[in-house]
């Protein structure tokens, strides 16, 4: 439109929009449809026309949902539906990039910003036609989703191995020799050092019997509390004050067996030995070391046991005995959890492990 031969024409009344009248009642200075204008203080102007700021998108849809996502790192991220079911993302100022296809198509959005997450409802304008999603600026994921449709399979677990025969079955390292008092044994509170004729091969945290050393207060198993050289090491008395002493023998309460096959045992594992030779050796201990595929050790009640063999060891537990069940629940990348599966059960005879098998596989989240 041409503004030759126009002029600035002054108005009396500058009222701006005012819509609770009719058109043709309105007074001077006022509009009832201010569509394409803007104000100023005390001025009125054309609006400034719109600009592109992205590249058409492929099959020139319409845009039914834009809102800006903030990420946990305060990157500003643009959001855009089409309606070809396409959501997109700002990537680089100007440029969107897909992030997720298949939508529903001709659908609205509304979301909100939550937790480093956007959470987006998505409708025809009055109720919801699809799943609701989120975006974590990497992930688009529904928000809930149906966990597993069946259960796992549980069963007691039975692995039994036979041990060796005497006597390399169940061996215990052989007794050393206190030295003589009053240097064999001392006390300082309630620390006690002892010093033995030859290397003892403990460490810390093993246990030790001590046992024939002058003053009986010496005298019990005990945990190791330090090796400081091979000759000494110490442990913590059950009371002070007692006298230098010595003489005596320490032995180290630490089992090795040896089983007949390889015996599958891993360290920390509760194990049950029965049939063995010397009562000493038998009874449910952890495992404190695996060694090989056939030996494996454990700290039994007192050392100086002598060499013994037979029996089994099997793997032991701590389940109680009777009806057990057993469920899967799903954990999404995005922390939710899924509905648990049906329960499955199975009876424990007690003192085992149970080994669960059939467990569902969940999706890529």
């Amino acid at each position: 439109m041409t503004t030759a031969g126009s002029f600035d024409a002054p108005i009396e009344i500058f009222g701006g929009l005012v819509t609770d009248m009719s058109p043709a009642d309105l007074p001077h200075g006022v509009s009832p449809d201010c569509q394409d204008v803007v104000f100023s203080n005390g001025g009125v102007a054309t609006r400034p026309g719109l600009q592109a700021l992205f590249g058409p998108l492929a099959g020139n849809p319409t845009i039914n949902y834009v809102k800006t996502y903030e990420t946990l790192n305060a990157t500003l991220r643009t959001m855009a539906l089409d309606s070809n079911g396409v959501l997109y993302k700002e990537t680089t100022p100007g440029t969107l990039a897909s992030v997720a296809t298949g939508l529903v198509a001709n659908a609205y959005a509304n979301s909100t910003t939550l937790f480093g997450r956007e959470y987006l409802a998505l409708s025809d304008g009055k109720t919801g036609n699809d799943l609701p999603r989120q975006f974590d600026d990497t992930n688009f994921d529904r928000v809930s989703q149906s966990g597993p449709g069946a259960g796992p399979t549980a069963v007691d677990e039975n692995v039994v191995v036979a041990i060796s025969a005497s006597p390399n079955g169940a061996t215990q390292p052989a007794a050393v020799a206190i030295a003589a008092s009053p240097t064999g044994a001392t006390e300082n509170g309630f620390l006690v050092t002892i010093t033995t004729t030859a290397a003892h091969g403990l460490a810390a945290g093993q246990s030790v019997t001590i046992a024939g050393v002058g003053v009986a207060g010496y005298n019990g198993t005990f945990p190791v509390v330090s090796a400081p050289t091979t000759t000494q090491f110490t442990y913590i008395a059950g009371a002070s004050g007692l006298a230098a002493s010595g003489g005596g023998t320490a032995a180290s309460a630490t089992a090795t067996i040896q089983t007949v096959a390889a015996h599958g045992f891993v360290a920390g594992q509760l194990v049950t030995t029965s049939g063995i030779g010397i009562a000493g050796y038998n009874g449910t201990f952890p495992i404190t070391a695996v060694p090989d595929s056939t030996h494996f050790t454990f700290t039994a009640a007192t050392g100086g046991l002598a060499a013994s063999g037979g029996g089994t060891a099997a793997a032991a537990g701590s389940v109680s005995p009777g009806v057990h069940q057993v469920c899967v629940i799903f954990q999404t990348r995005q922390g939710y959890l899924t509905r648990p599966s049906p329960a499955t059960s199975w009876t424990a005879s007690g003192g085992k492990r149970a080994v669960v098998t059939n467990i569902p596989t969940g999706p890529s989240n």
